[in-house]
């Protein structure tokens, strides 16, 4: 009995590690399987990767305006600082460029600005290859789109700027307050039909002075009231006496 199960027992032996062997086979086929299909699917992974990657860039690029607008941080500009009531964005562009269409250039340019209302204050980046004037925008020009703009025109010669201020705003040394606020004008010289802007601040009266106010003609001398001295009379001719014979009337 011991004899024959010696063999008995080899057999299940040699039995046993085949069968493990042919399952260790399978398990290291399943593994080189797996190993294969991981590496597939980090190759399909490093694939999609690079694909994104690529779309993801071509979206930013997409996203950020073209190479000449990127240029914009290196374009020179001229800056305005709004000073005056009645200033607009349309008026600035007509100022500084010639055209009330360029305020739409303006407004790309200063998107921090609402263009329907203009701050006393804020600043205005105009870029100079549409500038035509670097002259600040005067106060005067501001002013005619006020509703309460007021002005005077020259209509006589002789007319000063102090006596514009005495009679406009009860102080003839406002006057420099008047030449500041009409830079084209000359305070010496005024000509007919010259507009003198008079700010509402200092405005006490809207009536036209009269031409005595505003004149500065020499005043007439007045014919004097004492009587001129009269030259003597002549005297009285004597009646002269003809001599001779005198001729009597017939009878």
């Amino acid at each position: 009995m011991q004899a024959k199960s010696i063999p008995n027992f080899r057999f299940c032996l040699i039995g046993f590690l085949v069968l493990n062997l042919c399952g260790g086979c399978a398990a290291l086929d399943r593994k080189l399987e797996d190993s294969q299909l991981t590496r597939k699917m980090w190759d399909w992974h490093r694939v999609l990767k690079e694909k994104f990657s690529a779309d993801d860039a071509d979206l930013s690029s997409a996203e950020q305006p073209p190479a000449e607008k990127n240029e914009t941080a290196l374009q020179a500009f001229f800056e305005h600082q709004v000073c005056w009531p009645g200033e607009s964005l349309s008026l600035i562009a007509k100022w500084y460029t010639g055209k009330y269409q360029n305020w739409q250039q303006l407004a790309v340019y200063n998107p921090q600005i609402d263009p329907k209302r203009i701050r006393i204050g804020q600043k205005i980046l105009i870029p100079e290859d549409i500038l035509i004037t670097r002259d600040p925008l005067p106060r005067k020009v501001a002013a005619k789109y006020l509703p309460n703009y007021f002005a005077h025109t020259v209509r006589h010669h002789g007319e000063t700027l102090t006596r514009v201020a005495g009679w406009y705003t009860g102080d003839p040394e406002n006057w420099k307050a008047l030449a500041a606020a009409n830079p084209d004008l000359d305070p010496e010289f005024l000509a007919v039909g010259y507009e003198i802007y008079i700010p509402e601040d200092l405005l006490k009266t809207r009536k036209p002075p009269p031409q005595s106010d505003t004149t500065m003609s020499e005043p007439k001398v007045q014919k004097s009231s004492v009587p001129a001295e009269q030259a003597p009379a002549p005297a009285d001719k004597q009646e002269i006496e003809l001599f001779g014979p005198k001729q009597f009337p017939k009878g």
